[in-house]
């Protein structure tokens, strides 16, 4: 086995570190240009979204409490 020197060890390190960053912005590119086509299947209701806030109507909540005693039941 052959042994490195530091120079040697450093533009190795500095090469994987290059390819690594290289590879990961093209993989982040691809995924973010051409989404994966599970991904309609998954998520359907993500093509949905919009970017605007939509706001809520309100609603009538209505609280479910138990039956007193007091009421008689059916």
């Amino acid at each position: 086995m052959k042994i490195l020197t530091k120079e040697e060890e450093e533009a190795h390190y500095n090469a994987t570190l290059k390819g690594g960053i290289k590879g990961g912005l093209i993989g982040l590119a691809l995924v973010c240009t051409f989404p994966p086509a599970e991904a309609k299947v998954k998520f359907p209701k993500r093509q949905q979204l919009t970017l605007t806030r939509v706001e809520q109507q309100p609603t009538a909540h209505t609280s479910a409490s138990p039956p007193s005693a007091a009421s008689p039941s059916p």
